[in-house]
């Protein structure tokens, strides 16, 4: 709270931030994210999210939980961003160093990774 309570107000709302939680940050509080720590996951969906992907209840599709912890120049923790994807669904790309980059027809989010869907039995 924290945060909020010297001017980052959009973090708690339930609207989007246009601009993205990171430039937000750096707009409105001067803080500058000078680097993230990705922890990835792979769990059993809970029976919410196998509703939600629409996956087998058995738990035979496991889930990719990224847990992205964003960190100021000083070393504090800023920010955390949690996705959760279908194993089955998404394949992982890591670049890391000057690398080409790969050319995808799903041009998603830059992140330590490039996320790119595969046709699937789900979906």
């Amino acid at each position: 709270m924290d945060l909020v309570t010297h001017g980052g107000y959009q973090l708690i709302g339930d609207k989007n931030i246009d601009e993205g939680a990171v430039e937000y940050l750096q707009n409105n509080l001067g803080l500058r994210h000078a680097g993230y720590r990705d922890n990835i996951a792979v769990r059993p969906p809970d029976q919410h999210e196998a509703m939600f992907f629409n996956l087998p209840s058995d738990g035979s599709v496991p889930l990719v939980e990224i847990l992205r912890t964003g960190f100021d120049q000083m070393g504090t923790p800023i920010s955390l961003t949690v996705t959760v994807l279908p194993a089955v669904r998404n394949e992982f790309v890591v670049n890391v160093g000057e690398v080409p980059r790969q050319p995808s027809q799903h041009d998603g989010h830059h992140w330590l990774f490039d996320l790119r869907r595969k046709s699937g039995q789900y979906r």
